[in-house]
């Protein structure tokens, strides 16, 4: 027999706070679904811990309305059981909870309790209310079904609480190209580089790409650069991103149509240690006739011998401006095949330095320059 029995809401809806807060759990448990619309905000607000985790049913909690649950404290949110959680609450229930009740979860009761429906019917305030050990203990099923601006919505500190897993099964590609400038900033490098595939790192936009943080883009792998960046994305980054590339990023990562997607601004930022670690390779095959040319004079005197001698083709030994040229190291200047000799303008020629000239070896000179080049450098 229940205290309760043969009392209706109305009555129960006069009951003093001190009275609801004085009964035993099997007493809350007796309530009917017809009954409880009596309990009011101030009646839930002072129900007990054990009052709330042992007293009321599943059924009972998915009978509450929304402006009861308005009186639910945050003590009262973090005794809910997981099992309230899944069979009890309703997503409509859910998203009526006030942030400070969202945020007080427990991490248990995020990654135990809360289902796809209730993750799904979570408002963007509630998502960003989501703090970085919730986030973090989220399944990558839970992480997958939250809506994009919910996942837009949350914390920089959230963001980066993310783990790799979650990163690269959770993630939809979606979800991803939802993220902000100010998201992917907030990604650590241990999340570029063993939670983003290369297949996600493809499906970034480019005012994505971008935006990207040095720190994100240093984050990368070789292999993510190489197998995961579009054309496209490469001529979006930004040029203090590209400075950001380490040199085996570069060198290892960046392949040849990769390499001549870059702008001739992107060229010009890039370091003369950045110069120099470009192979042969990806000189000849990957740099364009106009990349070269946008080369500054430093970024030409740091070619390596090997670099000039095997990389440069002879299109682009013909497409070098005087100043270029002028900038040719003695070094350099030794290390031209006859070939490639042969084949410099008479302009470029006559502008090299007295050294670089001088450097010019007797095989180069006699198997190399053409009548017309000597005779221009005799006249």
């Amino acid at each position: 027999m229940s205290i309760f029995d043969g009392l209706t809401s109305s009555t129960i809806a006069n009951l003093s706070t001190s009275q609801i807060a004085s009964l035993s759990t099997d007493d809350i448990a007796s309530l009917t679904t017809d009954q409880l619309p009596g309990l009011t905000s101030t009646h839930v607000a002072v129900l007990t811990t054990a009052q709330v985790s042992q007293g009321l049913t599943s059924s009972q909690l998915a009978a509450l309305n929304s402006a009861q649950l308005l009186g639910m404290t945050t003590n009262q949110a973090r005794a809910l059981t997981t099992a309230q959680l899944q069979d009890g609450l309703t997503s409509v229930q859910i998203a009526a909870l006030s942030t400070a009740n969202i945020r007080a979860l427990t991490s248990d009761q995020v990654s135990l309790g809360l289902t796809s429906s209730e993750l799904i019917a979570l408002t963007t305030s509630q998502a960003a209310a989501l703090t970085s050990n919730q986030v973090a203990v989220l399944s990558t099923f839970q992480t997958s079904v939250l809506e994009t601006n919910d996942v837009r919505a949350l914390s920089t500190a959230a963001i980066a609480a993310l783990t790799s897993s979650q990163i690269a099964q959770g993630l939809t590609s979606v979800q991803l190209r939802s993220l902000s400038s100010t998201a992917l900033a907030a990604l650590t490098t241990d999340q570029v580089s063993l939670g983003l595939t290369s297949a996600e790192i493809a499906l970034l936009t480019t005012d994505q790409i971008a935006t990207l943080s040095t720190r994100t883009i240093s984050g990368l792998t070789s292999n993510q650069i190489n197998l995961g960046l579009t054309t496209d994305q490469v001529g979006a980054l930004s040029t203090t991103a590209l400075r950001a590339l380490s040199t085996s990023q570069l060198n290892q990562g960046l392949n040849s149509a990769q390499i001549a997607a870059l702008t001739t601004n992107q060229v010009v930022s890039l370091s003369t240690t950045a110069v120099a670690a470009l192979s042969t390779a990806q000189i000849n095959l990957g740099l364009t006739t106009s990349q070269v040319v946008a080369l500054t004079s430093t970024e030409i005197r740091a070619l390596t011998t090997a670099q000039v001698q095997q990389g440069l083709s002879s299109t682009e030994l013909i497409a070098l401006t005087t100043s270029q040229a002028a900038a040719l190291t003695s070094t350099q200047v030794a290390a031209l095949t006859t070939f490639q000799v042969s084949v410099m303008e008479t302009t470029d020629l006559g502008a090299l330095s007295t050294s670089a000239y001088a450097a010019l070896t007797s095989t180069q000179i006699g198997q190399g320059l053409t009548s017309t080049q000597l005779q221009s450098l005799t006249n």
